[in-house]
C-alpha cells in the first residue's frame, strides 16, 4: 500500500478551511515526503519533496483548488529549502554531490522549467540549510561546512548572495572561522 501524503488549505484570515484533504500517494511522484512549502504572490503553493537519490521535486499546487500545476525534477540536487521571489519564480537550495557540495536553481513559476542553475559552491562537507530572497530578489544562501581548525575540526557557517537574473555570485560564501569572520579570500 502507497504511503499516502494529504495537503490542505486554509483562508488565511478566519482560517476556514479553502480545500482538502487531497490526497497524494507516493508513486503519484515517487517521492517520500514533502520537506518545503511556500506561496507565490498569486496564492498558489510550491512544495518540494525528496526521497528520491540523484535529485528533488518541485510541484506547484493551485491556491483555489489544490490542483498540480506543474511538476519540475532537480536532477543531482537533494533540495533543502525553496523559496518564491516577487515574481513567483522558485529557488531552491540543496546537497549536490557526494564532496560535500550546495547547489541553487531558480525555477520559472509559471511551469517550472530552469531558469538558471544550478550553480555550486564546493567546499568540505559544505551543507546548504536555507535560503531566503532579498528586496530585489537576489538569493541568500546560508549552510555549515567542517573546517579544519587549529584546535581540529568544526563545523563553521557559510553565507553567500547569488543575483536573481542570472545567478552569479554577488558576494561569498563568507565562512566563520573560530569566531571570525573571514571573506572569500580568507583574509579579510
Amino acid at each position: 500500500q502507497p504511503e499516502r501524503l494529504q495537503a490542505f488549505a486554509f483562508e488565511g484570515s478566519t482560517g476556514a478551511l479553502r480545500w482538502g484533504p487531497r490526497l497524494f500517494s507516493d508513486t503519484d511522484w515517487n517521492v517520500n515526503a514533502w520537506l518545503r512549502l511556500a506561496s507565490d504572490p498569486i496564492g498558489d503553493f510550491v512544495a518540494t519533496m525528496g526521497g528520491q537519490p540523484g535529485g528533488g521535486h518541485v510541484v506547484k499546487l493551485s491556491g483555489a483548488n489544490g490542483d498540480r500545476l506543474w511538476e519540475s525534477r532537480v536532477n543531482g540536487i537533494s533540495i533543502i529549502d525553496i523559496a518564491v521571489d516577487h515574481a513567483g519564480n522558485v529557488l531552491a537550495v540543496g546537497s549536490g554531490g557526494p564532496g560535500g557540495e550546495w547547489a541553487v536553481v531558480k525555477l520559472s513559476g509559471a511551469d517550472g522549467r530552469p531558469l538558471w542553475g544550478p550553480v555550486v559552491e564546493v567546499g568540505r562537507s559544505l551543507r546548504a540549510r536555507l535560503l531566503t530572497v532579498a528586496q530585489d530578489d537576489d538569493v541568500v544562501v546560508a549552510g555549515s561546512e567542517q573546517r579544519r581548525l587549529p584546535g581540529g575540526d568544526a563545523e563553521s557557517w557559510v553565507v553567500a548572495r547569488y543575483e536573481s537574473g542570472d545567478g552569479s555570485r554577488v558576494w561569498g560564501p563568507v565562512r566563520d572561522e573560530g569566531g571570525e569572520c573571514l571573506g572569500p579570500d580568507s583574509t579579510t
